[in-house]
């Protein structure tokens, strides 16, 4: 894998049941995984799938740019007539264009849930940061300001078109993280994902320079 070791350190961020944590974990023989999600109806899902694993720690919150409570819209209705109660759409950002182009998904339900900063949980170097938040992109950049110099990559998915209130596109992410360069672009339609990699650790297997 292109993180170059198998015991990386990955923040996953939006967790939702745990189907990409359980990847990571069989992929990385040694890794130390950090987990992130909100949704009250995911988490017990969550700890049931990688909860008991002893590399893997499972945040009960959201990341956001301070530590504290946040209002969460949580998604709700039915795609197809047989997945009921859709919790993949939740997020900290109210929708927008989302209930346009996905006018079957719903928001009837609001709640606050306890969200941290990553900068407060003072990580040290941070081999590869996963998010899917649901818009809320920017808010988990503006609260990592230090743990994204210390961090390799970043791989993130993003909308052109914003589905929720105040979610910024690829430029402005871009605009977020001038240490990074996107080295790729992956999915096509409304939703896509960008890896990112961080410009001052792009030539050495070790810490990046001053971290």
């Amino acid at each position: 894998m292109f993180v170059h070791r198998d015991d990386p350190l990955i923040l996953e961020v939006g967790a939702h049941h745990g189907e990409d944590s359980r990847q990571f974990l069989q992929v990385f023989a040694n890794c130390r995984l950090h987990v992130f999600e909100a949704d009250p109806r995911c988490i017990e899902k969550l700890r049931q799938a990688v909860g008991r694993h002893p590399r893997c720690t499972v945040h009960a919150c959201a990341v956001a740019g301070e530590s504290g409570l946040m209002d969460w819209y949580q998604s709700g209705g039915s795609p197809d007539g047989k997945r009921q109660d859709w919790d993949y759409s939740s997020s900290l950002l109210k929708p927008t264009a989302h209930l346009e182009h996905y006018p079957w998904c719903t928001f009837e339900r609001k709640m606050r849930v306890q969200v941290v900063a990553l900068d407060r949980l003072m990580f040290g170097a941070v081999d590869f940061i996963w998010m899917d938040v649901q818009g809320a992109e920017h808010l988990v950049l503006s609260g990592a300001a230090q743990t994204l110099e210390r961090t390799r990559y970043l791989y993130t998915e993003y909308y052109d078109t914003p589905m929720y209130e105040g979610q910024l596109n690829l430029e402005g992410l871009r605009g977020m993280l001038p240490d990074f360069e996107v080295v790729g672009l992956f999915g096509q339609g409304l939703c896509t994902n960008a890896l990112f990699e961080n410009r001052r650790w792009a030539d050495s297997p070790g810490t990046p320079t001053g971290a």
